[in-house]
């Protein structure tokens, strides 16, 4: 099967030779070469997305392993009686006493950056170690 570019080639080609004139060799392979780059380049960006798609590092694997090595730092750290000062944070302390516990939750996330689940624990044991 001839390649579109070679169709167009010879197609030019004929044209000059019903009119009498010679193609230059240089119009002859332009539309080959053409076609060439655009393969190439096509070549080259399927590479690059393949290459780009096997480098990203699968995230949700990397947060389990930290997740699990979380926990095992945290039954080491109870194991050894180690206790971990929470830092001062006037503007949960307010929200808990004002009786609003999500915005406390929130203001502790914002604080930290850790997710919702361990800011709801933490902001409930302190209200406990308030007495709220």
């Amino acid at each position: 099967m001839l390649m579109r570019s070679t169709l167009v080639t010879r197609f030019r080609r004929d044209q000059y030779a019903q009119k009498g004139k010679a193609l230059a060799p240089s119009r002859l392979s332009r539309g080959c070469f053409n076609a060439s780059v655009e393969y190439a380049l096509f070549a080259v960006l399927v590479i690059g997305v393949a290459i780009i798609a096997a480098s990203r590092p699968d995230v949700r694997g990397v947060e389990r392993r930290q997740a699990v090595i979380e926990r095992k730092l945290d039954l080491v750290m109870r194991h050894l009686g180690i206790v971990e000062e929470t830092p001062a944070m006037p503007d949960v302390v307010d929200h808990l006493r004002a009786g609003k516990k999500i915005n406390a939750i929130k203001a502790y996330r914002q604080r930290t950056g850790v997710g919702l689940a361990e800011a709801k624990f933490a902001v409930e044991q302190l209200a406990r170690q308030l007495g709220l």
